[in-house]
């Protein structure tokens, strides 16, 4: 694993963009609101975002030598965590600074079809590895009750009792079956 500064990334490659807009439906629990920004970094240590090397155009300066410039990366898998770093550095500049660095794995010499299965794993897998079951509530609840307050504070989800009802309150019939 790798860090790289999060500008240095220009977007998702061609060949997982395409899939990511046709599977753009697949709907995930978690809005930028649930996680705070270091939230998502430590989440990045985790599940780094994988990343391709843009082929960067040669650009001639004034005394005819050529120049590379610096390189730029795309995302091939890690959409949904970088969709979510997208969207808290636009929401803040301070943010954008926690960002500077961030966790990824550089794939080197690796063939389109190679990217297209690895966006469809990130999409196809993604969803059941970390999808709640079927009692989301019980599960929030247990999370809640069994995780530390450091590591909830940067999951600000759990301390909304709209989606996580304390362990203290009885529980109601039609949530035990939710």
């Amino acid at each position: 694993m790798q860090e790289i500064e999060f500008n240095r990334i220009s977007g998702l490659h061609p060949k997982a963009e395409a899939l990511v807009k046709q599977l753009h439906a697949v709907s995930y629990t978690a809005s930028v609101k649930d996680i705070e920004p270091a939230g998502l970094l430590a989440l990045a240590r985790l599940y780094p975002i994988h990343v391709v090397e843009k082929e960067s155009p040669i650009v001639t300066d004034a005394k005819d030598s050529a120049v590379q410039e610096e390189s730029k990366f795309q995302v091939i898998a890690g959409f949904r965590l970088y969709e979510l770093m997208c969207t808290a550095r636009v929401l803040s500049v301070q943010d954008a600074q926690l960002f500077n660095l961030i966790p990824v794995i550089i794939h080197q010499n690796i063939k389109p079809k190679e990217i297209v299965a690895l966006a469809e794993l990130d999409l196809a897998g993604s969803p059941l590895l970390f999808s709640l079951g079927n009692k989301v509530f019980e599960q929030l609840r247990l999370i809640k009750n069994h995780v530390s307050a450091d590591t909830l504070n940067v999951l600000p989800k759990y301390r909304n009792l709209r989606y996580v009802k304390d362990t203290s309150l009885p529980q109601q019939a039609d949530e035990l079956d939710a």
